[in-house]
């Protein structure tokens, strides 16, 4: 019988330009949670001769939210795409999976059997595959996503208190 493997959807579901994308919104947050947090606001920048008085230095804190805001949707709109490639490759799985049960029968059965003699089971491969997708998604999206949120709250915060 023809294996229905989830291996297609375990693997790396991220191309490198969302990749990419991702990395560059984690550095923007943390730079900018680093300004808001520990105060670090520059007076100037001595390589382009610039000094920044008080107000400019609010002016730094809201280009830090449009800076946050456009690596978050540039995020957003490469990992859409990657997410509905990777549901599709989970939906062909399904799709194998019912085919594969249709056409299972009893000798099928009793030649999986004979192959797996004295293996050890791996119906744990298949039944939690799923879960570490749906961890990767967690991990590779909502920390992330959820990093951004809280970034952009903390510079609006920051920029009406000072």
């Amino acid at each position: 019988m023809d294996e229905v493997d989830p291996q297609s959807f375990l693997t790396d579901w991220l191309n490198e330009p969302t990749r990419k994308e991702r990395r560059n919104l984690l550095i923007a947050c943390v730079v900018s949670l680093s300004v808001v947090y520990m105060k670090i606001v520059p007076t100037k920048i001595s390589a382009l001769g610039i000094e920044f008085d008080a107000p400019a230095q609010d002016a730094f804190l809201y280009i830090l939210i449009a800076l946050v805001a456009y690596f978050f949707f540039a995020f957003a709109t490469y990992v859409i795409p990657d997410y509905f490639v990777l549901r599709k490759k989970i939906d062909a799985y399904h799709v194998g999976v019912n085919r594969l049960m249709r056409r299972w029968n009893p000798e099928d059965q009793e030649d999986e059997d004979a192959d797996r003699d004295g293996l050890p089971r791996i119906s744990w491969y298949y039944q939690r595959a799923l879960r570490v997708v749906w961890a990767r998604i967690a991990t590779d999206c909502g920390i992330p996503i959820l990093l951004s949120i809280w970034t952009v709250f903390a510079l609006i915060r920051a920029s009406v208190a000072a």
